[in-house]
């Protein structure tokens, strides 16, 4: 046993070395990802309490944060451990999905069934003329009915894993973290868009769309207790110039969001930031293509991630008495 922990050390102290790719050479770097690999196995398969706990936050975007699906497909494929989740608006739906354990397959089709679904004439239908000419805030039906369909009526506190999603008080300004209760209710008050529909009473609040106070997150998600934190974030600021009342709107909520997630994301221990930033928040007939870049920059992530999880893991795990 002495020996196969005297391997991993120094297995661990390659990998340590190798990491600063600007200081060693293709060869080193090739080393360290091979000894990575084979350590690999040992620190994902853990129990929980022998190694660092992880935490993945993600952020709001509309269309563009689907690529989350593609960052936690991949995550799932390598087997990386996430015991905590939080999201921000469109991420929160994305989360809740994960976090209650729903079928895989079936959040890579989310997108279509929301466009299928309607979600879009909540936002081009005549409650938009309502809103201009009489000053009256529309409801959201169709999103409603979708987030409702989703996640029927589970509770945050009985999902697998650990979840939260963040929404603002309107009439006050505070931040809310919704850690109880239903699950379609928090997430609705997480992504509901302001300006255009009137918050959601929960709880004796009137809730709005979290990004407009903590797009990414990763507070929250450390404050539950994740040792080591993932933010997965979606370009924010759009390459595109806004087409309309909405997506101007969206655009400066989300310009907002980008000063505030930029202080955020810091506290994160791994950013993954696919490029993303030609589709726009409400482009989700694009939902698969940004799903696609969420998984494709994961893959080239990776390498670098496994290395950067393993430092903080192998003194913990190999820390541990022998058989405990």
């Amino acid at each position: 046993m002495f020996l196969i922990r005297f391997f991993v050390f120094i297995a661990f102290m390659v990998i340590c070395m190798a990491c600063p790719s600007v200081s060693y050479s293709a060869e080193a770097q090739s080393d360290s990802d091979l000894l990575a690999e084979l350590l690999w196995p040992g620190v994902s398969n853990a129990p929980a309490s022998k190694r660092p706990s992880v935490g993945i936050a993600l952020a709001g975007g509309g269309a563009r944060a689907f690529t989350h699906t593609g960052v936690l497909q991949e995550m799932k494929y390598e087997n990386f451990p996430i015991d905590y989740v939080t999201g921000t608006s469109m991420g929160s739906v994305i989360g809740a999905y994960y976090a209650a354990g729903l079928p895989f397959e079936d959040l890579w089709n989310l997108g279509d069934r929301m466009l299928v679904l309607g979600i879009k004439k909540d936002f081009l239908n005549l409650g938009i003329i309502k809103l201009i000419f009489t000053g009256k805030m529309m409801q959201a039906p169709n999103i409603k009915n979708i987030i409702e369909e989703m996640f029927g009526d589970r509770n945050i506190e009985d999902l697998p894993k650990p979840f939260a999603c963040i929404a603002v008080d309107v009439r006050t300004g505070e931040r809310v973290v919704l850690r109880s209760g239903p699950v379609a209710l928090a997430v609705r008050s997480s992504s509901n868009f302001p300006g255009f529909f009137e918050p959601i009473a929960y709880d004796q609040r009137y809730l709005i769309d979290g990004g407009v106070i903590e797009n990414v997150p990763v507070g929250t998600v450390k404050a539950m207790g994740a040792d080591w934190i993932i933010a997965s974030v979606d370009n924010i600021v759009s390459d595109n110039m806004p087409e309309n009342v909405y997506s101007v709107l969206m655009q400066v909520i989300n310009v907002r969001g980008n000063i505030l997630a930029s202080e955020s994301v810091k506290q994160a221990d791994f950013v993954i930031d696919p490029p993303v930033g030609s589709i726009s928040t409400v482009a989700f007939e694009k939902t698969m293509e940004a799903a696609f870049a969420g998984l494709a920059q994961t893959v080239r992530d990776m390498p670098a991630m496994k290395k950067a999880y393993m430092i903080k893991a192998i003194p913990m795990i190999t820390a541990t008495p022998i058989g405990n």
